[in-house]
């Protein structure tokens, strides 16, 4: 802080906070002759709470673009998808450092895998951290795992080469897709089952453009080994891994580049499961408030009542009569979704992923302990916990705690009740 005015024939003191320029902040003090007197004055800042913009999930770990564009992580960190420089596991994100992405650049979208997490920065590029087994971290980046040291973050962290004009990105598994202006897609990563849409089963560092399928995308949903989306068409396209019929195509064949998915009309969301393993599904939300789901149905997450699979997309009878589901998420093991405002959540309760403390087991939605109607506007799963983003762009959380992932200062335990995750304050 620098003063000026600070002679007895001057009855102001102006101290500024920062340097003296137009727009700086500022305290005037004065009004009558200071003589020798001594004045005394104390500048606080009021702390506001850090808001959440978007929030992402991977494997035990959440990260959330926040106040000022800035990126916070918390959770499970083996793979240093933190962005601390380092792999040990955090627990309250109110006092995790913001992730260095670069000097001065700002988060515009963020999306997570499994494994790692991207950023779009404001430069309009993007960077990428945690592990890179799979190739998902781009074109330049060859270490195991980039972010497991203070010296690999900030200006040191690599942009994925051969992007266009991106507007947004979406991570899944250990694959990532960008989504351009123009509405065509690039994905990167892992494409072992086909997931990278490129008409290969193979991995790519070098970002691949989408084969086949509409000429462009308006929206993009990816799953843990599978992905969907909907086309400038307007109707719906799955591709990648297929063994429990989560494609929606009537078989269980792999599919290698964007497949038309019949049988439904008007989708405005897809869920495609975010565990890569497991038992995997896909659920579809249709204007009409309807849901239609596919694949696996081990843990009765297709919502009929039954645990029998199917190849195709069949009505979630159980929620039928409800017209104005909104969105869903979903896991291997449990399904969580909006509807009439409410936030319900179906499948195995293991972990308590389902918001209450019993059954283990629910084949009908059950409304989550401790949220309110209309509060969820985004929902995110990491796989054996849910959290959301509210009106309010607080998160609140509940599930398995094992990583540190509620953001309640515990690694242990589970919690049947949305609780306000603390994401510090500015």
């Amino acid at each position: 802080m620098a003063c000026t005015g600070m002679s007895a024939a001057d009855t102001t003191i102006t101290c500024y906070i920062g340097a003296n320029t137009a727009g700086s902040k500022n305290i005037v003090l004065g009004g009558s002759s200071f003589g020798t007197s001594t004045i005394t004055q104390t500048y606080t800042h009021q702390l506001v709470p850090l808001n959440a913009q978007k929030l992402v999930a991977g494997d035990g770990f959440y990260c959330a673009i926040v106040t000022g564009q800035r990126v916070k992580c918390w959770g499970k960190n083996i793979y240093a998808t933190l962005g601390q420089g380092d792999t040990t596991n955090r627990l309250d994100p109110s006092v995790v450092p913001f992730v260095d992405i670069g000097t001065g650049r700002k988060a515009l979208d963020i999306a997570a895998g499994i494994k790692h997490v991207c950023v779009l920065r404001d430069t309009l590029d993007v960077v990428c951290w945690g592990t890179n087994i799979k190739k998902q971290l781009g074109s330049a980046n060859t270490g195991d795992i980039i972010g497991d040291e203070p010296a690999d973050m900030g200006d040191n962290l690599i942009a994925v080469n051969g992007l266009g004009t991106v507007s947004q990105i979406f991570g899944g598994g250990e694959t990532n897709c960008a989504l351009h202006t123009d509405g065509t897609v690039k994905c990167w990563g892992d494409g072992t089952y086909g997931q990278l849409g490129s008409g290969t089963f193979t991995q790519s560092e070098v970002p691949l453009a989408l084969s086949g399928g509409p000429s462009g995308f308006t929206k993009l949903f990816m799953g843990g080994s599978h992905a969907c989306g909907i086309g400038t068409d307007a109707l719906s396209y799955c591709w990648g891994h297929n063994v429990s019929g989560q494609l929606g195509l009537g078989n269980t064949t792999n599919m290698s580049t964007p497949t038309y998915v019949s049988g439904l009309t008007s989708v405005l969301w897809i869920s495609p499961s975010v565990t890569p393993i497991g038992s995997p599904s896909t659920c579809f939300v249709l204007t009409s408030g309807q849901v239609k789901c596919t694949g696996d149905n081990t843990n009765y997450q297709l919502g009929n009542a039954t645990t029998t699979p199917s190849t195709t997309p069949i009505l979630a009878s159980e929620l039928s009569g409800v017209s104005s589901f909104t969105k869903i998420v979903s896991t291997a093991m449990h399904v969580c979704g909006i509807f009439a405002g409410v936030t319900k959540c179906w499948g195995n309760n293991t972990y308590m992923q389902l918001g209450v403390s019993t059954p283990s087991f629910s084949e009908m939605p059950l409304a989550v302990n401790g949220l309110t109607t209309f509060e969820n506007i985004q929902m995110v799963t990491a796989g054996i916990s849910t959290c959301i983003v509210n009106v309010g762009e607080q998160v609140k959380c509940w599930g398995s705690a094992q990583y540190g992932q509620l953001g309640n200062g515990t690694g242990t335990g589970t919690s049947p009740v949305a609780q306000l995750v603390n994401l510090g304050s500015h």
